[in-house]
């Protein structure tokens, strides 16, 4: 039954994010940074590709990287890998264009409550 709501999400073009997606990244990013970067990215959103060049020289996020920072947004979209410590080689993002594929919907789904609370927070950002 769960393959089958997640076909249906992919279909739609949409991924779950669920606690534990998120649990990895916490250890390395603040809640807050996590937010900030998901509304710079939503602001730079303006095509089907991002500068992610651009995104981080006006970022408040204080990630450094392009790549670094594509890495971050690709992981909580699309369950790429996370990897830790990007390589300081490869500081260039990628460049496939296949930024903006898919929508986030949170698994499970939070509460009115914790909605209001998250809601709360990205403001005092």
């Amino acid at each position: 039954m769960a393959s089958a709501a997640a076909a249906a999400l992919a279909a739609a073009g949409k991924r779950e994010l669920s606690e534990d997606d998120l649990y990895l990244i916490l250890h390395k990013y603040s809640p807050a940074t996590i937010l900030t970067a998901l509304q710079e990215v939503t602001q730079h959103a303006q095509r089907r590709s991002i500068d992610w060049r651009a995104l981080v020289a006006k970022t408040a996020t204080g990630i450094t990287s392009a790549r670094e920072y594509q890495m971050l947004w690709r992981y909580i979209a699309y369950g790429h890998d996370f990897v830790e410590n990007v390589e300081d080689g490869s500081p260039q993002p990628l460049g496939d264009e296949s930024d903006l594929e898919c929508e986030i919907e949170p698994s499970p789904k939070p509460s009115n409550e914790a909605a209001a609370e998250a809601s709360r927070c990205s403001f005092s950002i």
